[in-house]
């Protein structure tokens, strides 16, 4: 599927050269691409506005593709503390009524492990985050939630 048929099925998507995010009102869910490496602005623009998103949404579901995103490693750690602790202020994370995160992961090696290390260091009974080759596949198991 073509990226502005994607972003088109979408409501209320902020887009920048690098990628996008928008929440899909078909499947009830938040989606983040990148389609390359992300500037520092950009990257934070993108997932900062995901939090927008939450908000008004309230979604518990995320396909997010981050298959040919590069970024420096001070951005990941922002990403992965005070967005995800962000996050956490909007929406807790609940056993009831889980955190689905389908992942597309980076193909940058340094990005890979740090994904991989917040995946072990989070793991809680509302935060179920599984990985997954492609998009289609992502998407087949967050229908399945």
């Amino acid at each position: 599927m073509s990226l502005n048929r994607t972003i088109k099925k979408m409501q209320e998507t902020k887009k920048c050269e690098s990628g996008y995010a928008g929440f899909d009102e078909e499947g009830k869910f938040i989606k983040v691409s990148f389609s390359k490496s992300a500037k520092s602005d950009e990257f934070r623009l993108i997932w900062n506005y995901t939090l927008d998103l939450m908000k008004k949404y309230g979604p518990n579901k995320w396909v997010i593709n981050e298959a040919n995103l590069s970024v420096m490693p001070e951005d990941r750690n922002w990403h992965q503390s005070e967005w995800f602790g962000q996050s956490i202020a909007i929406q807790q994370l609940d056993e009831k009524q889980p955190r689905y995160i389908a992942l597309i992961m980076s193909k940058n090696f340094f990005l890979e492990f740090q994904t991989k290390k917040f995946i072990e260091n989070n793991s809680a009974p509302g935060l179920i985050i599984n990985v997954f080759p492609t998009e289609e596949k992502a998407r087949e198991w967050l229908s399945a939630h």
